[in-house]
């Protein structure tokens, strides 16, 4: 898993990385989806219907295809960070989160030498690699979904050991209209949130929901490094699509 890390992190400096969004709480449905050119899948469990109690056998699904396990939480708060962590996690995913404040606050629950605590449990193999899991460092994606985080993103930028900032483009969207922004000048808005995030040197990513390969590709050349594309539903739904 850190090599697998290690490996994601190196990547993403130059070039993009490219994964999938699981919501079904189906065994099967992971395996099929763990296919090459995916270096990730991504457990949702805020609109998905996977819960905790289901982390641990969906995360071993993943890593026994080779890829990383990440989990994008119900809320970005102590327990659900934990959980998920100690069912395996390599990656946290952060919904929903407006300022600078509230990023630190809950990104500090994934080190073990701020507040993390170090019970016996699967990410340690129960206590036989404990010491060695003290050194483990998820990787870390803070989600870009409202206005109010846009506004204070150059005291985000200052916050360290985050790996990349994921954009969620619908609830952006609907942020941008709902604080009084005109639906023409959204893709004048993301454009300047592309361009501050280059100035900074920060890797960015945005979900791509629906798959479409040319979709991707302008992503890709707009550049976007950490991209979630399509996911199990959508999948589904276009493959139902016989017109």
């Amino acid at each position: 898993k850190i090599k697998l890390i290690t490996n994601l992190k190196a990547k993403i400096r130059r070039k993009a990385s490219i994964g999938s969004w699981v919501q079904f709480n189906s065994f099967g449905i992971i395996e099929s989806m763990c296919v090459d050119y995916f270096d990730w899948l991504c457990l949702d469990m805020e609109h998905g219907e996977i819960r905790n109690h289901d982390l641990i056998k969906n995360i071993t699904a993943i890593e026994n295809n080779d890829k990383l396990a990440f989990v994008r939480l119900s809320v970005s708060n102590e327990e659900n960070c934990k959980i998920s962590l100690e069912s395996g996690a390599a990656g946290i995913i952060f919904p929903n989160l407006k300022n600078h404040q509230e990023v630190r606050n809950v990104i500090k629950y994934t080190d073990y030498n701020l507040s993390r605590g170090s019970g016996f449990s699967r990410c340690n193999s129960y206590g036989k690699n404990l010491t060695e899991n003290f050194k483990f460092k998820p990787f870390i994606v803070v989600m870009i979904e409202n206005v109010e985080m846009i506004d204070d993103i150059k005291n985000v930028f200052k916050i360290p050991n985050i790996d990349a900032y994921l954009i969620g483009p619908y609830d952006l969207y609907n942020s941008f209209i709902n604080n009084g922004g005109h639906k023409k000048n959204f893709q004048k808005y993301l454009n300047k949130l592309i361009k501050e995030f280059k100035k900074n040197k920060k890797i960015f990513g945005i979900h791509v929901v629906e798959p479409d390969k040319k979709i991707l590709n302008k992503r890709i050349k707009q550049g976007f490094k950490f991209i979630p594309y399509g996911m199990d539903s959508t999948f589904l739904n276009k493959s139902l699509k016989i017109k």
